[in-house]
C-alpha cells in the first residue's frame, strides 16, 4: 500500500477515535469501501451500485 494511503487511513482512524466510535478501524474500512463503490458506480453510470443509507 502506498505511503499516502496509509497516512489517510491513520488520520481517519484517529478522527473516528477522537469522535468516540467503537472499533474505529472498522469504520475506516467501511468508509473507504463505500467511497470506492460510489466512485465505481459514478464511473460506470450505475447508481444502483451506490450504498444505500439505513
Amino acid at each position: 500500500m502506498q505511503a499516502g494511503m496509509l497516512e489517510v487511513i491513520r488520520l481517519m482512524e484517529s478522527k473516528f477515535t477522537v469522535a468516540g466510535f467503537a472499533h474505529p478501524e472498522v469504520k475506516v474500512s467501511t468508509f473507504l469501501a463505500n467511497s470506492m463503490l460510489c466512485n465505481m458506480a459514478l464511473t460506470l453510470n450505475m447508481p444502483e451500485l451506490k450504498p444505500m443509507r439505513k
